[in-house]
This record gives C-alpha cells, structure tokens and sequence, in this order.
C-alpha cells in the first residue's frame, strides 16, 4: 500500500480503517516487543 493511499484513508477518517490501523500498530508493537526479548 503506497504512503499517498494511506494518506488518503486516514482523511477519509473510516471507523473501520481506523481499527484496522490500530490493530497493525499493535501487531508491530507486540513483534517488536517479542523480537527484543528474543534477542535478550
């Protein structure tokens, strides 16, 4: 998903899109967080 398309869906300001958003943003938190302890 190029940067302008996201652009876009967050001006649009779908609920939608804005839980899916969220739940990506969780996703990469919770990796990153097991990928440090991982490394540990």
């Amino acid at each position: 998903m190029p940067p302008s398309e996201i652009v876009v869906v967050l001006r649009q300001g779908g609920t939608e899109m804005n839980a899916i958003i969220y739940l990506v943003g969780l996703v990469v938190v919770v990796m990153a967080v097991l990928s440090f302890f991982g490394l540990r």
